[in-house]
């Protein structure tokens, strides 16, 4: 899989870069295909080719923006009205299941694997099942038949499921609340304690921490326990080093405590720093808020990855 890019083969700078982001980190949606061949060899043209020499392919549901919209454009036909149910159908079934070469993503050069111990029956079915698909491929969707479902679907899991439509709903859910709850702490608490209320309105803020820190803190917390969970699961089935349990067990308990101390203690606190900045920056508290957590986890990102950089370079390993 690669980061996912929506914006693909617009520019060979923006493929790197938003694969560059993914590789630190700092965007956690990704693109999953397979791959259909062994790659043997990479040529002198950075061409992944087989031991036959042949090009490597992939399956994957795709799309590029310049077929996107000429496809919104065909579909309008100069009845502009429709425009907008057009883009929402279209961008609700924007991919086709196709074979490509792999080569296709040579301008995203960090791809990241899915270990899985497979027999080479087992890998021969996947391979058959992925062709398969391409021929009678089921209709995209982005929410109920993306590319990680069908991925998913013909990998040895064999489970039609996407966990990133799940990641994507929650932190949907968790900005709302944020937001519900950022307007408590505006128009109701801040206004009420400054202007019209005797008593402090312990409700108001109830619902602003019930909205912003209570949904920040269960992400964290659900978040460690469930990596936590595939580490264990991944050493059973001896698809990871002792070596890489410790560096990903210490790194996600580093990143909870993180986040835990940044994030969680700017939602906290951001009620009195209003208070204390009596009114002078209200929007760089509220921005602040809406995105306490997404700054810290892409700072912890960014921290964690120079550390992991240098101890590679001056030990040698990780851990």
């Amino acid at each position: 899989m690669i980061t996912l890019n929506v914006l693909r083969c617009l520019s060979p700078w923006v493929d790197y870069l938003v694969s560059l982001m993914g590789s630190l980190e700092l965007f956690h949606l990704y693109h999953h295909f397979v791959i259909l061949d062994d790659v043997d060899h990479v040529d002198e043209f950075g061409v992944p080719r087989t031991q036959e020499d042949h090009i490597v392919d992939i399956m994957e549901y795709s799309n590029t923006v310049e077929c996107f919209i000429e496809e919104v454009r065909v579909k309008t036909f100069g009845a502009w009205l429709s425009l907008p149910r057009v883009l929402v159908q279209t961008a609700l079934n924007k991919a086709r299941c196709h074979r490509v070469p792999l080569a296709d993503y040579g301008d995203m050069p960090h791809i990241f694997r899915m270990e899985e111990k497979l027999s080479n029956e087992q890998r021969e079915r996947i391979v058959r099942d992925a062709v398969n698909l391409i021929e009678n491929q089921i209709n995209y969707n982005i929410l109920w038949a993306n590319c990680e479902h069908t991925t998913n679907l013909v990998s040895g899991k064999q489970q039609y499921t996407s966990p990133e439509v799940h990641f994507f709903i929650w932190s949907v859910v968790r900005y709302v609340l944020t937001l519900l709850g950022l307007a408590s702490l505006h128009v109701v608490t801040m206004r009420c304690y400054s202007r019209y209320c005797l008593h402090y309105p312990v409700w108001a803020l109830a619902a602003y921490y019930t909205c912003t820190a209570l949904p920040v803190l269960a992400q964290i917390v659900v978040q460690f326990g469930r990596m936590a969970h595939t580490v264990a699961t991944s050493w059973r089935k001896s698809l990871i080093s002792r070596s890489d349990v410790y560096h990903l067990v210490v790194k996600e308990l580093c990143r909870a405590l993180f986040n835990g101390a940044l994030a969680f203690g700017f939602l906290v606190w951001a009620p009195d720093f209003l208070k204390l900045a009596d009114g002078r920056y209200p929007l760089q508290i509220s921005i602040g808020i809406v995105f306490a957590y997404l700054g810290s986890d892409a700072v912890f990102a960014l921290l964690a990855q120079v550390a992991t950089r240098i101890l590679v370079q001056t030990k040698g390993h990780f851990w």
